[in-house]
């Protein structure tokens, strides 16, 4: 079954074969606002529209879980941080924010490696950030 999406080849996904999914998944939305000094008067706030959304998420691949080629599974994502690759991020069927996304943080943790120092277990911590083509 697919959960999500970011771009045609990460394809979010669980079944009896293949856990491939996000886990500790968070979105920060913030506004912009100016603030206004007044003489002997509290400050005036004025809204000047919202920031980029950022999304955060934690990517476990494991051996046991289906995921074959760990190394390769990470370097996709990589490969989409190193090229700037917007791409709508789509969970349940749907995108997640109204623009398109990029990847702007990508952390690599090996939690575990077998005896010829093969990877076993890995887990990618990443940051997504909205990306505006235009005003």
């Amino acid at each position: 079954m697919t959960v999500g999406s970011f771009g045609d080849d990460i394809v979010f996904q669980v079944s009896d074969d293949k856990v491939f999914t996000v886990d500790n998944f968070s979105r920060d939305s913030k506004a912009n606002f100016a603030e206004h000094k007044v003489i002997n008067n509290p400050a005036i706030l004025e809204f000047l529209g919202r920031e980029l959304e950022t999304i955060k998420f934690t990517v476990p691949l494991h051996k046991g879980l289906g995921i074959d080629d760990l190394i390769m599974e990470a370097h996709k994502l990589r490969q989409k941080l190193w090229d700037g690759t917007a791409e709508f991020f789509i969970l349940n069927n749907h995108a997640y924010t109204q623009n398109k996304m990029v990847i702007t943080d990508l952390s690599e943790q090996v939690e575990y490696f077998d005896g010829t120092g093969a990877h076993i277990a890995v887990k990618l911590d990443v940051t997504m950030k909205e990306y505006r083509e235009q005003v």
